[in-house]
């Protein structure tokens, strides 16, 4: 951006708090935002759910889901749960299918590819 903006006469930047606006720079960030972590405002605005302090800690396996491509493709059936979430990790080639709840700090790590399905998830996991 300081090379853009270098380019402008006049030109300033403006520095907006993270409250205000939810970034979407890497696949992480993107399923957050499709989580219902998020909800649409009344100015059709994406932010933090109501009721939410903060958003969850999202950390994916840049091999499975560094693209949106890869993250769609493991998120056929839907999205998980984020809500109640805290942190969401995962190592490996891990799949979900629909009703998939995280709860708290989840860590999941997969040895071989796993599909998660109409489940509850809290803790460390592996696969």
């Amino acid at each position: 951006m300081g090379a853009a903006i270098s380019s402008f006469s006049g030109a300033k930047a403006l520095v907006v708090p993270r409250e205000r606006f939810a970034p979407v720079k890497k696949t992480t960030d993107l399923l957050a935002i499709w989580s219902d972590a998020y909800e649409l405002n009344d100015q059709y605005q994406i932010q933090l759910k109501r009721g939410l302090s903060s958003a969850p800690l999202v950390e994916l396996d840049a091999t499975y889901y560094d693209t949106i491509d890869k993250l769609s493709s493991r998120f056929k059936d839907g999205v998980p749960s984020l809500m109640a979430c805290k942190e969401l990790r995962i190592k490996g080639d891990v799949s979900f299918g629909a009703d998939v709840i995280c709860d708290g700090r989840v860590s999941i790590t997969a040895e071989t590819p796993t599909r998660i399905t109409n489940r509850l998830l809290a803790g460390e996991l592996r696969y």
